[in-house]
Parts: C-alpha cells; sequence; structure tokens
C-alpha cells in the first residue's frame, strides 16, 4: 500500500507507462506534455480521493503502481471536488477538450453494478515484462475473490488488453474515439 511519500513516484510511473500509450497519444499529441500531464492528473487523484481510501499501491521494485476505487467509495465533499476538477483542468491545460471528450465516453458506459475500479495501472518501460503488473492485479483481484466483488478497468492498448485477459476481465463494446483508437472496457467477475 502506498504513502504519501510514494505520491510523487506514483505519478511518475504512471507518466512514464504511459508516454506511449495510443490513447494517450491521441488525447495528448505533444510528447512533451504527455507526461506531465499524466503525472499531474495521477497525482491529484491519488492525494484527494484514492490515498485515504487505501487502494493506491506501488511494486516492490517501484516500477509500477495501481490506483483503485473501492465500491461504495464515498463520494468527496463539494470542496474536495472543486479541488480536484481544478487540478485535473490544470493538468490538461491546452488538451483539457480531448481529456473532457475521453472522460465523457468512458463515464457513459461505466457499469452501475456493484464493482472496484481500476482508473490507473502503470509499469515503467523498464520494469515491463517481469510481472509487476500482474502483481499489482493481483493485490487487488485477490481481495475482490474474498469478497465476492466484481472489478472494471478501461483498456487503452492491446498490450494492456491481453494481460487484462489473463486475469479473467471480459470485453465490453469498444469506446471509439473521434479519429482516435479505441478503449476497451473490460469486466471481471470474482473467481471461486
Amino acid at each position: 500500500m502506498a504513502t504519501d511519500a510514494d505520491v510523487p513516484g506514483v505519478g511518475e510511473t504512471i507518466a512514464a507507462a504511459f508516454a506511449e500509450d495510443p490513447v494517450a497519444t491521441w488525447a495528448i499529441p505533444d510528447p512533451a506534455r504527455r507526461g506531465p500531464v499524466y503525472r499531474d492528473h495521477a497525482v491529484a487523484l491519488v492525494e484527494e480521493l484514492y490515498l485515504a481510501q487505501g487502494l493506491v499501491h506501488v511494486s516492490v521494485d517501484g516500477t509500477g503502481a495501481s490506483i483503485w476505487s473501492p465500491p461504495g467509495a464515498r463520494e468527496p465533499d463539494a470542496a474536495t471536488r472543486a479541488r480536484l476538477i481544478g487540478r485535473i483542468k490544470a493538468a490538461w491545460g491546452e488538451f483539457g477538450d480531448r481529456g473532457a471528450m475521453l472522460n465523457a465516453a468512458a463515464r457513459e458506459v461505466h457499469p452501475e453494478e456493484t464493482h472496484y475500479y481500476l482508473p490507473f495501472i502503470g509499469v515503467r518501460p523498464e520494469g515491463r515484462g517481469r510481472g509487476v503488473g500482474s502483481a499489482l492485479l493481483e493485490v487487488v483481484l485477490d481481495r475482490c475473490d474474498r469478497e465476492g466483488a466484481a472489478a472494471y478497468l478501461e483498456a487503452t492498448s492491446e498490450r494492456n488488453r491481453g494481460l487484462y485477459e489473463r486475469h479473467g476481465f471480459e470485453a465490453r463494446p469498444a469506446i471509439r474515439l473521434p479519429d482516435g483508437p479505441a478503449v476497451v472496457p473490460m469486466w471481471r467477475e470474482p473467481l471461486g
């Protein structure tokens, strides 16, 4: 489980993990801005919402991070929500229209059933292919299985989709972005 001290590293990990991601590339065509946008977005989510919920994880080697939201997570109060929205808008800056399109498309298909939600998971390039992503998934998926809870995420690349399928996620109809790649919503029923 992550602590306050881990937050900057979580942001840097998400930035590095999404540097060449197809959806991130569509949303933020400027490679010099892509990392800072994803870093600042992830840090805002962690600081304002997810760290307090205890479902932010950092891999043992520090190359991976995941950010989960549990079922029934409390809605932030008005001040926290306003602060979060302001931070995310500031992070996205001139790419805010693309970010808003992506968010609206994802919200439109987000399931209403009770579930754990994975808004971000990422592994830095130097950590890929060593089971870091799987280990991060398993921490919460094992909990899902014990609790009989489902899990949900959106896959933004074929590589990630394959990882999620190996962990029991099933694809739902893809979200098509205007002149962009597909985002694939994925659902996982608890095992056992």
